[in-house]
């Protein structure tokens, strides 16, 4: 266990934690508490990995496409893997109906996930977009971008992956994709906006704007204008995230999502069983020079 996050090193995932709540992002980065697994993330997960494994091989890339079995079930193998927990203590979320009175259980997703691949099938038939190929000529699935923020002792390194970036082939534009699996859409186009800077500095060519697309509904929504997320912008935002760890900056924010925190059983904010088990912010074992 470690009590010092690498500051090398950041994501748009780990400064989306530590600003909705510094207390889950010290316990998960910091001190590494293992995070109890969802089964939101499990299903989430299986979808990214069946979709991507069709789009490659639309692109000449031989790769095996998992059922939505084989792919659920090694996301729960890679969830549960070096912990005490059991298929049985993956968390459920969603409300309970009449349907699926465990909520969005293992059953739930197994009888979801076939039509969320088919929906998935159908819109990249019926969508004039095709997929990017990079000038390397890599097709830009999962594409892999590293941003570098600031010079010297500010600087920030973020790693991202950027589900799909699609090109109009009408204008020649290039639209950043993200594949959201939950029930609702992101409040702001950050992520989008990161990766298009993200293409901006790996390819020299912009992506000015960008989408979401719901496994739920089978549809994008709104194709927002990026062009508001400049470097600038991201420099400021991630260097305050990059002060805020290395001054120990980890307010808890303790409102509704804490019910299903993955680690609120270290919480000291919310009185978890396991909270004594680690050092209180205010001790500074997590303050960096």
């Amino acid at each position: 266990m470690t009590d010092v996050v690498p500051l090398d090193r950041l994501s748009f995932s780990r400064a989306n934690t530590l600003r909705r709540c510094g207390e889950q992002f010290r316990l998960q980065y910091l001190w590494k508490i293992p995070q109890k697994p969802a089964w939101a993330l499990a299903g989430g997960s299986a979808f990214h990995a069946i979709t991507e494994a069709i789009d490659l091989n639309d692109h000449g890339v031989p790769t095996p496409i998992p059922t939505p079995e084989e792919a659920l079930d090694a996301e729960v193998a890679k969830a549960l893997d070096g912990t005490e927990w059991t298929e049985a203590d993956l968390r459920a979320s969603g409300r309970k109906s009449a349907q699926w009175p465990n909520k969005e259980n293992r059953d739930w997703w197994l009888w979801h996930l076939p039509g969320m691949v088919e929906s998935w099938r159908t819109w990249r038939n019926n969508n004039p977009w095709h997929i990017w190929v990079t000038p390397d000529g890599t097709p830009a699935i999962e594409l892999e971008v590293r941003i570098e923020l600031g010079e010297g002792a500010d600087k920030v390194n973020i790693l991202g992956f950027i589900d799909r970036v699609f090109e109009d082939p009408v204008t020649g534009r290039l639209i950043v994709l993200d594949l959201k699996s939950g029930s609702s859409t992101p409040a702001t186009t950050h992520q989008l906006g990161l990766y298009r800077l993200g293409i901006w500095q790996k390819f020299g060519m912009l992506a000015d704007f960008g989408t979401f697309y719901s496994a739920r509904t089978g549809m994008t929504g709104e194709v927002h204008d990026l062009s508001e997320w400049g470097e600038d912008r991201f420099e400021f935002e991630y260097g305050a995230t990059k002060q805020m760890i290395r001054k120990g900056l980890f307010v808890p924010n303790v409102d509704r999502h804490c019910d299903w925190c993955s680690v609120a059983s270290h919480c000291y904010a919310v009185n978890g069983k396991n909270a004594n088990e680690v050092k209180r912010p205010w001790d500074r074992e997590g303050v960096v020079s």
